[in-house]
């Protein structure tokens, strides 16, 4: 969860950001937020889901040349010990599906986990296990500059500093995550990161309650109001200062002070407000530390072994969804051998830095950059664009008009128009008495029509017509 109604408070904030714009990046995800994504969706049709989401995206990511930096859950803070317990006794007097939530039990997760780090070896991506909250630890890499950002689904890694997130990943159709970036955050909501940490202290957070009746508005009202520097002072002061029981001073608060007041009412009912032990797990600042991001060669044998006996995969479609990543890994590590090779090339339609290829590998066909293949298969890529090159010009050159074209249209001259031997065939009474004797009629040259013949053989026919036959016996 996080910090109670936080991502509402940062909806204002929320972009829908393309999966394509996080190429080239570095990322640490949380590898728990993933899992119990899986974990609430219908199983019936898949067999561990959450291994099966795990393999689709990291590959989709790898393939899009993201570095991905998995991290895992270490030891829970004793302050999460209360909400651990609590959700672990609804889980079991719950009257719902107890498969469904099972994921939510730390022994249940690290069991998952270990399975995921197990997949994960197998794609050559490793994995890190965090001393604490995942998310945290993501937060952590991301402030210090490691990471380009976070993918989590807990809103309280911006409280432990994280400065970009993501969430909610979808895949196909729409390839989408949703990015809030923490400038936003200060600039248009005028949040910062210790008004963050207080709006947990007051609405509750995975480790504490918050004050009781205090709602997001309210809260927000006093946050925006008081100074960074000041808060956790004026937190003290609440207890503390006598300024806040003077009577005197009741009839000169201003609305600001009103809604201070009523909140401070209500948080004096906890005797353990402020909760700084909370304060401080949230503002606690790791050493610096060190990230190595690799990705090693993947192995397909006990990947396919794996995926038999944790998806039930058949071979053939196992290697099939291995091969590109196989193929991609051969080519970013200099042709390293790893069973798989280009055997053709091919134009990727709409994208003109990538080459479509075809690998030996059951001829699965991926999209690569140009500039990685020309410098793997330097021979394949000329011969592939010298024969593009002639294509080419055979498709643009102009034909040519060739003699039986010219020979048509001389013909098409030549030979009498439909009108000229209709006056021959079909002539008016007169210009049947004014016909001219065999030797004064000028007839086309026979290579092209031999009138007379045609004449002879409409005659012979047993219905001629006896203005035609009339017309023959004068030729």
């Amino acid at each position: 969860m996080g910090v109670k109604d936080l991502w509402s408070i940062l909806s204002p904030v929320c972009e829908k950001k393309s999966l394509w714009e996080l190429e080239g990046q570095t990322i640490a995800i949380d590898l728990s937020a993933w899992i119990c994504d899986s974990q609430c969706l219908n199983k019936q049709h898949q067999v561990n889901m959450y291994l099966r989401n795990l393999f689709f995206r990291t590959s989709y990511l790898l393939l899009l040349g993201v570095k991905p930096v998995f991290v895992l859950e270490g030891k829970a803070p004793d302050l999460k010990a209360n909400t651990i317990k609590i959700r672990l006794n609804k889980n079991i007097n719950s009257e719902k599906d107890n498969q469904s939530i099972k994921g939510i039990n730390r022994p249940r997760l690290k069991s998952l986990q270990k399975q995921c780090a197990e997949l994960l070896s197998y794609m050559g991506v490793t994995s890190i296990t965090a001393p604490g909250e995942a998310e945290a630890f993501c937060a952590h890499l991301n402030k210090q500059g490691l990471v380009h950002g976070v993918v989590t689904q807990d809103s309280d890694a911006f409280l432990y500093g994280a400065r970009e997130v993501y969430r909610n990943f979808q895949m196909a159709p729409n390839y989408t995550c949703d990015a809030y970036c923490m400038d936003k955050i200060e600039e248009k909501l005028a949040l910062t990161r210790t008004k963050l940490i207080g709006f947990s202290i007051l609405c509750g957070s995975d480790y504490n309650n918050g004050v009781k009746n205090v709602g997001k508005e309210t809260a927000l009202k006093f946050l925006t109001n008081v100074p960074d520097e000041l808060l956790y002072q004026r937190f003290l002061q609440w207890k503390h200062d006598v300024i806040y029981f003077s009577p005197n001073n009741q009839a000169l608060l201003s609305k600001e002070m009103e809604v201070e007041m009523a909140i401070r009412e209500k948080a004096l009912q906890d005797e353990n407000f402020p909760h700084f032990d909370v304060i401080a797990e949230f503002s606690s600042e790791p050493d610096p530390l060190k990230l190595e991001h690799r990705w090693d060669k993947p192995h397909l044998t006990k990947f396919l072994l794996f995926a038999k006996k944790k998806l039930m995969w058949d071979e053939e479609y196992s290697v099939k969804k291995m091969a590109p990543l196989l193929g991609r890994w051969h080519l970013e590590n200099e042709g390293a051998n790893c069973n798989i090779k280009i055997v053709s090339i091919g134009t990727a339609h709409g994208k003109n830095s990538h080459y479509k290829v075809t690998w030996d590998l059951f001829e699965v066909v991926t999209t690569e950059r140009k500039e990685l293949v020309q410098k793997m298969y330097p021979e394949l890529v000329a011969e592939y664009e010298e024969l593009r090159t002639t294509k080419v010009k055979g498709k643009t050159s102009k034909p040519q008009k060739h003699g039986r074209n010219k020979n048509c249209e001389i013909l098409k001259e030549k030979v009498p128009s439909k009108s000229t031997l209709l006056n021959y065939l079909m002539p008016d009474r007169s210009s049947i008495d004014r016909a001219p004797t065999d030797s004064n009629l000028t007839l086309p040259n026979e290579n092209y029509l031999n009138l007379s013949g045609i004449i002879e053989d409409i005659v012979t026919r047993p219905n001629s017509n006896p203005a035609i036959s009339r017309l023959s016996k004068l030729i």
